[in-house]
């Protein structure tokens, strides 16, 4: 007779290689050691681990279970061949780390979620992600690196250079990365022309505050 799940996990839990503990959502299982993890994730075939990471991504999806952290997501979705969403978790996880200073482990995952976005081909969704990543990117850059940094610099330049794609609208989304580049300027003169071109740009923002601070570049 064919083995059931429940039979099958009674059998490694006396075995010694898992172990059972309740949780609020109900039973949970976890390997006794990292090692016997690894090695049953390595017994399997890459097609195998796919399909896993894809049922355990369209389960979170569906809302049939609980997420796992951000970081975790982004990981099934990498191995689940889903750059994208790879991406989308691993800058939702950066951020979260940037709320609570964790600017290190915010600089890890958005060198991850760079990867990622590298495999997607161009499109709305994609745009939409690389700025959000460039946001956090130069926030991350100037704690890492300071003010003045070529890394924090350069995200706020590629975010404006990608904002002047979108409509005035949507570029009123994305202030910050015009703040940031008028505040990351390598000299007075230079921040002086950003601060006109901010106003330009956002004279006729639909947010107050969008241009109350357009106005704060320019005094």
């Amino acid at each position: 007779p064919s083995t059931t799940l429940e039979d099958a996990l009674a059998q490694l839990v006396d075995a010694g290689v898992i172990r059972r503990r309740s949780t609020a959502e109900g039973l949970a299982f976890r390997f006794r050691h990292v090692l016997m993890h690894e090695a049953a994730y390595e017994s399997l075939l890459k097609s195998e681990r796919r399909q896993l990471h894809e049922r355990i991504v369209d389960l979170v999806a569906a809302g049939a279970v609980p997420a796992p952290p951000d970081e975790i997501m982004a990981w099934h979705c990498e191995q689940a061949g889903r750059p994208l969403d790879a991406a989308r978790y691993a800058i939702r996880a950066a951020e979260i780390c940037i709320v609570r200073s964790a600017v290190q482990e915010a600089d890890r995952l958005l060198c991850s979620a760079e990867e990622q976005l590298s495999q997607c081909a161009a499109d709305n969704e994609l745009d939409e992600l690389l700025l959000r990543l460039l946001a956090t990117r130069g926030a991350v850059a100037m704690v890492l690196f300071g003010k003045g940094s070529p890394q924090a610099r350069t995200a706020y330049e590629q975010g404006v250079e990608l904002c002047h794609r979108k409509s005035v609208r949507d570029r009123e989304l994305w202030f910050p990365l015009y703040w940031g580049w008028w505040f990351t300027a390598p000299d007075s003169v230079t921040m002086r022309k950003r601060s006109e071109l901010i106003l330009s740009e956002f004279d006729g923002a639909n947010d107050p505050e969008v241009r109350l601070q357009s106005f704060h570049c320019a005094w």
